[in-house]
């Protein structure tokens, strides 16, 4: 009954072609399942996130705003979530699926965002409501930077529209692997698009599925978009969701105050999910480099799972345990 609901709501909001501006200023009668984040699926993709987005709108109106913060290469709009008051003293910042094969990230901030919602008025860990700690501290969310790469990952190249773009991805390295796709439709790894360290390491010089930095920071659109998300706020915290290593990186070489923050940072999220903090990344250009060195926002990246990428359905109940009080935990410490 819920996967029937769930598809009403999918058909519903595809016919009416609904763009998520007007769903977040004019709420449609649409069909509401009671769990709206399905993880009984064994993937997640664009569009169901897309249709989550707009039922967690329709159901909690006045407790998320939901906006675009740009579109991909292929046309994909990158949508913002904000959970919480928007004039919280503080805001978290945390994104997910930079790269398109580590899409079940993107399955743990939604289903967290959801899990927060449906326990507003619930005691927290921390012995006040969730809903008090999102009032003090809210929490910004891109839980799909990387739509395009998401989609090559899970639909193969086939599922790129623009024919143009399509065919150029046919001649990058890695094309006859799709699964194993990181970068975006450009072929440009998004996570070394930042400009700390940006030309430090050049492992691949012309585009491919991985590991190519592009013709200089910030070029691709979904970079821009995650550069200007990272700019509203002042924030107090950033988390960076990646896999596969159950590892927590967060030495760039910060100095002072900052490394301390962001070494706190870490030491909360290994506290909540037990994952092993890290050396320092060989690789220069990350976001978390930019977020800490450029932004001096303490921000960390998380690695989830403990195989090959794209993870199994099989590693989910993991991982769902060992982050699923992430967002309202995090939250909690900075009141």
């Amino acid at each position: 009954m819920k996967k029937l609901l769930k598809v009403m709501s999918i058909s519903l909001i595809l016919m009416l072609n609904i763009n998520m501006t007007v769903l977040a200023n004019e709420p449609v009668a649409i069909v509401m399942p009671e769990n709206i984040v399905d993880t009984s699926n064994h993937i997640y993709s664009y569009d169901e996130m897309v249709v989550d987005i707009a039922l967690l709108k329709e159901k909690y109106p006045d407790k998320i705003e939901i906006s675009s913060v740009g579109a991909s290469v292929d046309g994909r709009a990158i949508h913002q979530v904000i959970i919480g008051n928007k004039n919280a003293k503080n805001a978290i910042y945390m994104q997910a699926a930079i790269h398109g094969r580590e899409w079940m990230n993107s399955w743990i901030l939604m289903e967290s965002l959801e899990m927060c919602l449906d326990n507003w008025n619930n005691i927290a860990p921390h012995g006040v409501t969730y809903g008090e700690i999102f009032n003090n501290c809210c929490v910004y969310l891109l839980p799909m930077v990387n739509p395009d790469g998401v989609t090559i990952s899970q639909f193969g190249l086939a599922g790129i529209r623009n024919e143009s773009v399509r065919n150029n991805c046919l001649f990058m390295s890695g094309a006859k692997y799709p699964g194993l796709w990181k970068a975006n439709a450009n072929g440009v790894d998004l996570n070394r698009q930042f400009t700390v360290g940006w030309n430090s390491r050049m492992d691949v010089t012309a585009p491919a599925s991985e590991n190519y930095n592009g013709t200089a920071a910030f070029t691709e659109p979904e970079a821009q978009a995650m550069k200007y998300a990272m700019s509203q706020r002042n924030f107090v915290a950033g988390v960076a969701y990646h896999s596969m290593e159950g590892a927590i990186y967060w030495d760039v070489g910060q100095q002072g105050q900052l490394r301390e923050r962001v070494q706190a940072l870490a030491l909360h999220c290994h506290n909540i999910t037990g994952y092993r903090l890290a050396e320092a990344s060989p690789v220069k250009g990350l976001e978390y480099n930019y977020m800490n060195i450029d932004k001096g926002i303490p921000t960390v990246c998380i690695e989830t799972g403990t195989v090959a990428c794209p993870l199994p359905y099989s590693q989910w109940k993991r991982l769902w345990r060992e982050n699923q009080m992430m967002m309202v935990a995090l939250a909690g410490c900075y009141q």
